[in-house]
């Protein structure tokens, strides 16, 4: 999508795919082991869940003590 909200205006985001909804660029989904854990459309899906010892596997599930995800 090349125009959403205005002209030339594309819709990108980092590990997801775009949408465009009421003009404005949207998570349409994330991609593979990447998770939008703040809850922010603008910086996309912004954790890797491989490597993300606070969101191991999914948002929010930390890693215990002594142990890397």
């Amino acid at each position: 999508m090349t125009n959403c909200g205005a002209c030339g205006r594309a819709c990108s985001l980092p590990n997801a795919g775009a949408s465009c909804a009421g003009g404005a660029c949207r998570i349409g989904s994330c991609a593979p082991g990447f998770d939008n854990c703040n809850g922010s459309e603008a910086d996309g899906c912004e954790v890797n869940l491989t490597n993300s010892n606070v969101n191991c596997g999914r948002c929010g599930t930390s890693c215990p003590p002594g142990t890397a995800c």
